[in-house]
């Protein structure tokens, strides 16, 4: 998954899934879940010492 930049460290974003078949058959809706979206910003690697 990707998110928006703008989005603040630590947001929280909610997610939930179903399935879909090739005759357009849905199931039900899973559990939501959410999680706390970790900082932005460069990776540790690209930092200069």
């Amino acid at each position: 998954m990707e998110f928006d930049e703008k989005l603040r460290t630590g947001s929280t974003v909610w997610f939930t899934a179903r399935w879909f078949n090739p005759r357009a058959q849905t199931g039900p809706m899973a559990a939501p879940i959410c999680a706390n979206l970790p900082g932005f910003g460069p990776a540790a690697g690209n930092l200069a010492a």
